[in-house]
């Protein structure tokens, strides 16, 4: 097709068409006279194969013409590159993909000449007939409550108590009566007035017109005034249903009727409007929100699952079709569904436990009634019993408790005579007379020999104190006569001694701390005669003054010395140049030009050669020698500075002053080093002394620690002499006599014991202890016998026996009625037990018969509503209605569809809900796969279809920020559709956004319509902005 074409065809439709100067065809839609879009047309003989040649020809071809229209028009320049008919979609699928997504200048298209007129008139989807048709949520509404289970699938309440009302139902089903309501179309809303709402928005009165823009930051109230209009609808909103909130909203419609909207409206009239708008019977609730939502308000949660999230798509999509109540009831039902499932599998298998439980009570019944009792037999064998003995029986009606007391009683009856029997101590026969002759003979016996024990333990005791005072005595002579042997041999005084010669050593080395070497030799001379110590420091201390100096001098000399010598070394070298020089110019060759000193032929060259460097070493060799002496005869110095404050040091430890003559100072200094001399010769001596006598076990420290012991043992002295000592060896000797003889006395007495205690316990070792054992063992012995005859004594006065006969027999029969009477006891109990288990084992089938027939009841309910439910589920399952509806919306829903989404890849829906169909091979593409764009261009298809099937529901399409998941290209070509129902005129549009981008270009796309569109700001403060004012941009 050439140009020529091309603008026929388009002239054919639009004989306003033109040809630009650029040889495009342009055409101008229009409205009252102003332009909203321009239309751009260039036949396509060959299509721009990569983006380097599509810029080329856009800046060639469609830039010139961009720049000649108006900025508003800008953003509504649509550019048709038309191919022919015969072009294979194959072929142009590159090249229609790399133009359509570009994004400069102006929104393209690549089309066949076929599709022109539809370009040109873009579908729109009319009223459907049948749009007011029970939707599946009232199918199942009606059928969940003819079965009596509405209020048990539908609702918030947890699962347990959904299958509680199945059990216990509630409800009855009546058919609803449907009201007559008039079947006028509902106004547009013109005005609205928030006197009492939420706190936001901050502006409460408003004016609306065909397109409404409500824009602004978030948290300003845009999404609230939606709900405001929601609310005067419905009565209720779908994000918040049961919201308990109170509100009054004044609307003016736009054909003049006024109303007022409060929460007390009856909620008949919202049934009516429901019947009225939506086809939607019902006989309890309020579920117009819901129906509003589906066809008027768009779910953007929805919407925007769908486009975000490949997930749950069926859910999703059966929101947008069927309404989130819907889906949220199937949700409901397959969860009671799936509930009552598991609740008849745990029943049934109930059900069998249950019916084996009541089998085996059944049987334990029957064992249980078969019983037979011993009681009868063994009663008459105990009365005979207690005949022969002449013990009292129980009286009638307490036998129970007789017997089980007699046999507590007996038992311990037989224990006691077993304890007096086996004990040993009573001779045989073991009778109740001869257990009071031995107690008797025992407590004498005891009685006789405790006093003598005693006499016994002070024999003892008076024995070991008389043998310790022997030892004591023993050991305090022994004592004695060491201490008598070291005092004798002049211990203690060697050892005064040695303190006193330590104590003046002491003094001595304190007054002369390490002297110096040499020091008295050093001071020794016939100089120091009459020159005190004073004189004789400051004497040295001019020496080691002018020492010093002569040092600092020689060093100075020699420093100097090297640092000139490398520099005489070089004036030397000269001075040897200029006398060869002159020696070489003189008459004389050998005589010196300047001292005129004759040398033998050939010695001047050589003199001058070698002489100064043998020169310049020797003095070199001087100054350094200078340098030496000075420092030992600075250092020697030192020596006798150091001398000299020791000795100033010991002029004050000896309170002397250093005026004090040098040589008396050396005579004192002498004389004490000859008495440290003699101190230690005698220390020596002293300490060989006591060496040796500490070797014969005679040491100072033996007679300190022979004195500490003697005074434990209470012997003390005032000088501890040789006197004091014989004292007390003789004092020692006198205590060890006596206590010898009260020994003797001691050992007499306990003789006389020993025989009166052995004459009671001939087999006893003769001990103190061994009689104590004794006797211990008779009182245990007695008080057993008493505690045990005290005990036999009550049970004697219930059982009576001969006091001389033998306890062995009354043993064995107290055992025998023992035997009876637990026999007898436990038949009664076993009696007794038996009669419970009857009665618990009729209790038992009682109350599990009773729990089975309850389980079969409700198990009959459960299958009842599961069969219900099941046969529901499957008749009008969600898939399948959601599939219905998006089949009888499909032709609309692909319209739309078609002209919203891009780039334009997809004809239509696929075979199923959740597939697309490829234009370019008619292929099926899954939902999952596509973009986000493609998902949600779907997703606003869906909506705009379903308004677009109202008849008589209020003409409002609210819409909140739905396009936040879509690309530019996808919301350019919604924004077009939107622009196409306004044109149309028959849909009132709300469109409510936060992004000021969208915003700016949704003025660009609408100003056109002057009053019919309005834009309103909101913000916290309640601010205008940006300069617009309602009704105008």
């Amino acid at each position: 097709m050439n140009s020529d074409q091309l603008l026929a065809e388009v002239q054919r439709h639009f004989p306003e068409a033109k040809t630009t100067t650029e040889s495009l065809i342009r055409y101008e839609r229009s409205q009252n006279g102003k332009a909203f879009a321009i239309y751009l047309f260039d036949a396509a003989n060959e299509l721009p194969a990569d983006q380097k040649a599509l810029d080329s020809y856009q800046e060639s071809r469609l830039a010139p013409q961009f720049f000649k229209e108006s900025v508003n028009l800008q953003w509504n320049i649509y550019f048709y590159l038309v191919v022919d008919d015969g072009v294979s979609k194959e072929d142009l699928q590159q090249a229609k993909a790399l133009i359509e997504a570009d994004r400069a200048y102006a929104r393209k298209f690549v089309v066949y000449a076929s599709q022109i007129s539809s370009v040109l008139a873009p579908p729109t989807t009319t009223a459907v007939p049948n749009a007011r048709d029970a939707s599946v949520l009232s199918l199942w509404i009606q059928r969940l409550t003819e079965a009596g289970l509405y209020a048990a699938v539908v609702g918030e309440q947890d699962l347990p108590r959904k299958l509680e009302r199945i059990v216990s139902p509630t409800e009855q089903y009546h058919r609803p009566t449907q009201s007559v309501i008039d079947k006028q179309r509902a106004a547009r809303l013109a005005k609205m007035s928030l006197v009492q709402y939420r706190r936001f928005p901050v502006r409460r009165h408003f004016s609306f017109s065909g397109v409404n823009l409500i824009y602004g930051p978030n948290a300003s109230g845009k999404t609230s005034l939606l709900e405001a209009i929601e609310l005067f609808y419905c009565g209720r909103n779908n994000r918040n249903p049961i919201a308990d909130i109170r509100y009054k909203i004044e609307g003016v419609l736009s054909d003049g009727r006024t109303e007022t909207a409060t929460q007390s409206r009856k909620l008949q009239i919202f049934r009516d409007r429901n019947l009225n708008w939506y086809g939607q019977a019902e006989e309890k609730a309020n579920n117009l929100y819901q129906s509003f939502s589906r066809f008027n308000f768009l779910n953007t949660d929805a919407a925007v699952a769908i486009a975000s999230s490949a997930d749950g798509l069926t859910e999703n999509l059966s929101k947008l079709l069927i309404g989130p109540d819907a889906a949220r009831t199937w949700h409901d039902m397959e969860r009671v569904h799936e509930a009552l499932r598991l609740e008849l599998k745990r029943g049934r298998q109930t059900q069998s436990e249950l019916e084996k439980n009541l089998f085996e009570i059944r049987q334990h019944l029957n064992t249980v009634q078969e019983f037979q009792p011993r009681s009868k037999n063994l009663q008459p064998r105990m009365l005979e019993l207690f005949r022969e003995y002449r013990w009292q029986y129980n009286p009638p009606g307490q036998e129970r408790e007789f017997l089980s007391a007699l046999a507590s009683s007996l038992a311990e009856f037989v224990s006691l005579l077993d304890q007096i029997v086996a004990a040993g101590w009573i001779a045989s026969p073991v009778t109740a007379a001869a257990v009071d002759e031995y107690l008797d003979e025992s407590r004498a016996t005891t009685d006789r020999c405790e006093p003598v024990l005693s006499e016994m333990q002070n024999a003892l005791l008076q024995r070991a104190h008389w043998q310790e005072e022997m030892r004591l005595a023993a050991t305090t002579l022994n004592l004695l006569e060491k201490a008598a042997a070291i005092i004798d041999a002049n211990v203690p005084g060697l050892m005064r001694e040695r303190t006193a010669l330590v104590q003046d050593l002491d003094e001595i080395t304190d007054r002369m701390p390490q002297m110096p070497s040499a020091l008295l030799a050093r001071i020794a001379t016939d100089g120091l005669q009459g020159q005190t110590l004073d004189e004789l420091i400051n004497a040295t201390q001019r020496a080691k003054y002018q020492a010093e100096i002569q040092l600092s001098d020689a060093e100075g000399v020699y420093q100097s010395f090297s640092r000139l010598k490398e520099q005489s070394e070089r004036w030397l070298q000269q001075l040897r140049h200029i006398a060869s020089e002159l020696i070489s110019t003189a008459d004389e060759r050998d005589e010196c030009p300047l001292c005129h000193t004759k040398f033998a032929p050939g010695k001047l060259a050589s003199h001058i050669a070698g002489d100064l460097d043998v020169l310049q070493e020797n003095l070199g060799q001087q100054y350094l020698a200078e340098v030496q002496r000075c420092s030992t005869l600075l250092d020697k110095i030192r020596v006798v500075e150091a001398d000299h404050i020791w000795l100033t040091n010991y002029c004050r430890r000896s309170s002397l002053g250093t005026d004090v003559q040098v040589l008396e100072l050396r005579n004192l200094i002498s004389a004490q080093l000859d008495n440290e001399v003699v101190i230690r010769n005698r220390l020596a001596e002293i300490d060989r002394r006591l060496a040796f006598l500490a070797a014969s076990g005679l040491s100072y420290p033996d007679l300190s620690e022979i004195m500490e012991r003697l005074g434990v043992y209470g012997v003390t002295f005032d000088n501890a002499n040789s006197e004091e000592l014989s004292n007390a060896i003789r004092s020692c000797e006198e205590r060890a006599v006596a206590a010898r003889a009260q020994l003797a006395v001691s050992n007499d007495d306990l003789a006389g014991c020993t025989d009166r205690l052995r004459a009671e316990f001939p087999e006893t070792n003769g001990s103190l202890a061994g009689y104590r054992v004794e006797i211990s063992n008779l009182k245990e012995k007695v008080a057993t016998t008493e505690r045990i005859k005290r005990n036999l004594d009550k049970l004697f006065l219930r059982f009576r026996w001969p006091r001389k006969a033998p306890l062995s027999d009354l043993i064995v029969a107290a055992k025998t009625v023992q035997r009876l009477a637990t026999d007898l006891q436990q038949a009664l109990s076993e009696e007794l037990q038996n009669n419970r288990l009857l009665q618990e084992a009729l209790a038992s089938r009682e109350k599990v018969d009773k729990e089975l027939q309850a389980l079969l009841l409700k198990l009959q309910r459960f299958s009842i509503a599961y069969d219900a439910l099941d046969k529901l589920m499957k008749e009008s399952s969600l898939s399948s209605e959601v599939e219905n509806a998006l089949m009888s919306s499909k032709a609309a829903i692909e319209r739309i569809f078609s002209t919203i989404h891009s780039p334009r890849e997809f004809s239509g829906i696929g075979s199923t809900l959740l597939t697309l169909t490829k234009a370019i091979d008619q292929s099926e593409v899954k939902l999952s796969e596509v973009s986000t764009g493609q998902r949600a261009a779907l997703a606003l298809a869906i909506f705009l279809a379903q308004n677009a099937q109202l008849e008589t529901a209020p003409p409002v399409m609210l819409i909140d920020d739905p396009i936040a998941h879509i690309d530019d290209l996808n919301s350019l070509s919604f924004l077009d559709y939107l622009r196409e129902l306004a044109i149309r005129g028959d849909r009132q549009i709300f469109f409510a956004t936060a992004n000021s981008k969208l915003a700016s270009l949704f003025m660009k796309k609408f100003k056109f319509l002057d009053d019919g569109f309005t834009t309103i700001y909101l913000d916290r403060d309640g601010v205008e902005h940006m300069g617009y004012e309602e009704g105008a941009v």
